[in-house]
């Protein structure tokens, strides 16, 4: 089929003149939704962040993600033994890593074991590309630089990457100032937005600003990510961390707030993550206030109505229920105005 061109008079040599497509054609598109990396999370071409303080669990999760997608199995099981965010085959993984010294990337993923229908094959894993198994010579990838970005892009579609796990933004990226906006647009211009167009599904693990009330740096590295999903470690309970959403941009994904645990595998070979979904509504609020979607206190309250399927609270419980988040540190004050005046922010005028 043939499609019109849009001419671009300033272009880079690497690349052509956009395509502008037909409303039919647009149309035609929507019987081609994006396969499952693991159901309820992730689908081709989508990007999650996780973050958290040091030590809460974010690289054991992603691991479980990694580790999930490869074989073709569950990322954790429930204390009754359901299945919590299976994916439905395996796929080709590639894991970045800036952080890690090689013997704990060894250990964990030694430890970490992925649950198997098929108890007579060896697990598979992701590729690992680690900064700490390089040599003093080696040149490794920044993702903030263009050309690196691209290398990155072109080294997936050519090994046909799944899922690529970026571990984590501060030591992969070389960012002058992290809060300013203009700092993560070549990561999301020459990266994220280049990995959506292959179909590339990707995982970015960043870390919580000082209060561990957010993740940190500008808000505008969110608009890409379909989920942004905050730990927070349980420190009365070692291996133990909740996860709860902030962002959760499509139906598909199954954003209800969920403890984790990493527990002894029955043989005491390994570790495997346990989940329990609980929810409160004050994780609920929390959420809802943070997924830069609702632009008042009544807007939210009415979310809190259609999520939870139950008649609107009163104002002046909805209210108490605000005040019960702040004192329980789970946003501060300033935070919950902030979302909010984000969200107005992102809103999309409409023009008549």
């Amino acid at each position: 089929m043939t499609h019109k061109t849009f001419k671009l008079t300033n272009k880079n040599e690497k690349r052509e003149d956009p395509k502008i497509y037909s409303s039919n054609h647009i149309r035609s598109l929507a019987k081609d939704q994006p396969e499952d990396i693991i159901t309820g999370l992730i689908r081709q071409g989508e990007q999650i962040m996780l973050f958290s303080s040091p030590g809460a669990g974010k690289s054991w999760l992603a691991l479980g993600l990694a580790l999930a997608a490869s074989n073709g199995t569950a990322v954790a099981v429930t204390k009754q033994g359901q299945e919590k965010w299976i994916a439905p085959k395996p796929r080709n993984v590639l894991w970045v890593d800036g952080e890690l010294d090689a013997s704990d990337i060894a250990l964990r993923v030694s430890l970490l074991t992925p649950s198997y229908t098929a108890k007579d094959r060896e697990p598979l894993g992701p590729d690992f590309l680690p900064k700490q198994l390089q040599s003093l010579e080696s040149q490794f990838p920044d993702i903030a630089a263009p050309d690196d970005a691209e290398d990155l892009v072109r080294h997936c579609k050519e090994h046909k990457v799944d899922l690529v796990v970026l571990d984590n933004l501060t030591t992969l990226a070389s960012l002058e100032d992290e809060n300013a906006t203009s700092a993560f647009k070549p990561i999301i211009d020459n990266l994220l937005m280049r990995l959506k167009v292959a179909k590339v599904a990707c995982v970015l693990v960043h870390h919580s600003n000082k209060n561990d009330s957010s993740y940190r740096g500008s808000s505008s590295i969110a608009t890409t990510f379909n989920a942004i999903i905050h730990l927070k470690k349980n420190r009365l309970e070692k291996g133990e961390f909740s996860l709860e959403f902030q962002k959760a941009r499509n139906d598909h994904i199954e954003n209800t707030a969920t403890t984790f645990t990493l527990l002894p595998t029955e043989d005491n070979s390994g570790l495997h993550l346990q989940c329990d979904s609980a929810i409160s509504n004050r994780e609920t609020v929390v959420a809802l206030v943070r997924s830069l979607e609702f632009t008042t206190d009544q807007d939210v309250l009415t979310a809190l109505a259609n999520k939870s399927k139950e008649p609107p609270l009163a104002t002046s419980t909805f209210s108490d229920l605000k005040k019960a988040c702040i004192r329980d540190g789970l946003i501060t004050k300033e935070d919950w105005k902030r979302c909010l005046l984000d969200a107005k922010d992102f809103a999309v005028p409409v023009e008549l």
